[in-house]
């Protein structure tokens, strides 16, 4: 995820895309270790029937991440092959789960910050000003995770 100083500084969609590639080079880190574990604690075999490796437990061998889709953007400087697939969320179901986690979990932190900062109505708006997240900040100021890039045009 990218917070509100790299959103305001480079811009939503290049903060975005700074996160997918720290999500994929994390993923690429964790399918490492994960087959470093698995080759440590057991032998593969090869199933003549598609090649897919199997450890002695049956359970199939981590793989390394081969191809990224992504939903309607394009990472320009990423060294996997890759897909950007307009209405992504609505066509794969990966990119929807996907979706669904990113969203949950902004909601889960509007809300704690909700409790942080009571006055500018975070639980209900989720990062989407309302009339009561801006009466907020008229009152209140700005406080520090607003990203001032979206207030420029509030009166």
């Amino acid at each position: 995820m990218s917070d509100h100083r790299v959103i305001d500084e480079n811009n939503i969609l290049q903060a975005t895309k700074e996160a997918m590639k720290k999500a994929i080079a994390e993923c690429e880190i964790m399918l490492g270790q994960a087959l470093a574990e698995f080759d440590e604690a057991e032998s593969d075999t090869e199933l003549s029937d598609g090649g897919r490796e199997l450890g002695e437990s049956g359970f199939a061998r981590p793989r390394k991440l081969d191809y990224v889709l992504f939903d309607a953007v394009k990472i320009e400087d990423l060294d996997l092959p890759q897909q950007g697939i307009i209405k992504g969320d609505s066509k794969v179901l990966a990119i929807a789960a996907a979706s669904i986690v990113a969203k949950v979990t902004r909601d889960r932190m509007m809300v704690e910050y909700a409790e942080e900062y009571p006055w500018y109505a975070f639980e209900s708006n989720k990062g989407y000003g309302t009339a009561a997240h801006y009466e907020g900040i008229r009152e209140h100021g700005t406080c520090p995770i607003h990203r001032m890039s979206f207030l420029k045009n509030m009166h």
